[in-house]
């Protein structure tokens, strides 16, 4: 949190938060540019152990670089964890330092791609009814020839495996006989 939130939140001057946060020990980690104070940077402070400082202040400086950045982009980038890097953000996002810029689909599900700075979260996007999959999947087979082959010979493996009968197990046939 900022040094002025710290102070609202404990309904303390400037000065004294700023004390208070010299004897807890915490670090600046980054500055951060806030509307309506003519563009001066605001330090933002954490108790955080060195190592979370670290990396919270690497994570800001990429994300600042490069708008619109994907939790797994940002840990490759940084070489940290993608689990931690994940924590991260989501501790940027509760101190509403980043908020989510938009969605984008990653294999099969929806990704957040994150923005650094204070803002609304994008909408996370509605998703497909399975009448609209298999909508989608009919018009791709009747567009590509390729995949209507593909799904045909799917279909055919799954009819033909359900189709088999069920073999009976030899050794259940020689202790109870055959079946009636």
């Amino acid at each position: 949190m900022s040094l002025v939130q710290l102070a609202d939140a404990m309904q303390v001057s400037k000065p004294t938060a700023q004390k208070l946060v010299r004897e807890l020990g915490a670090s600046v980690l980054f500055e951060v540019r806030q509307p309506g104070k003519n563009g001066m940077p605001a330090p933002f402070y954490s108790t955080l152990r060195n190592d979370a400082a670290h990396a919270l202040s690497l994570i800001h400086k990429h994300m600042v670089a490069r708008q619109d950045m994907s939790s797994d982009e940002l840990a490759q980038l940084t070489g940290i964890n993608a689990g931690s890097t994940r924590c991260y953000i989501n501790y940027l996002h509760n101190a509403e330092l980043a908020h989510v810029g938009r969605w984008t689909k990653s294999k099969q599900q929806n990704e957040r791609l994150w923005r650094f700075g204070p803002g609304e979260d994008a909408p996370m996007p509605v998703p497909l009814t399975r009448k609209e999959i298999s909508k989608r999947q009919v018009q791709r087979c009747n567009d590509d020839h390729d995949a209507r082959d593909a799904r045909r010979s799917v279909m055919k493996r799954h009819y033909l495996r359900n189709k088999a009968k069920a073999k009976r197990d030899p050794m259940v046939a020689a202790l109870f006989g055959e079946a009636a």
